[in-house]
């Protein structure tokens, strides 16, 4: 996406957000953990959000602790996965781009 990038480092449970346009728009990072249930489906677990006041080129990092997929979580199953979107802070119209889903496994 124009003006922001977002990644989830596996090891560390880092969230980093990165400012990549001298546009003046602030950049942030949602971010949505889900678990998988006993009965195999997944369930949104826990939902948030990583900002990044600083200015182009600066980087932002958010440390959070999620299950790991081979471990016992939660809701009793196996599997946990992340989704992070990378968004431009727009004036009333903010404007994101979502990966697919990262199975959260060191």
């Amino acid at each position: 996406m124009k003006g922001a990038k977002a990644c989830f480092q596996r090891y560390g449970d880092l969230i980093w957000t990165k400012d990549t346009s001298a546009d003046g728009y602030s950049v942030y990072t949602n971010w949505t953990n889900q678990l998988k249930q006993p009965s195999g489906t997944w369930k949104t677990y826990r939902t948030g959000k990583c900002s990044n006041p600083g200015s182009s080129g600066d980087n932002a990092s958010c440390n959070k602790d999620f299950y790991e997929s081979s471990s016992t979580n939660a809701y009793g199953g196996k599997g946990s996965r992340i989704q992070v979107s990378a968004c431009v802070a727009s004036f009333g119209d903010d404007e994101c781009q979502t990966t697919t889903w990262i199975n959260n496994d060191s």
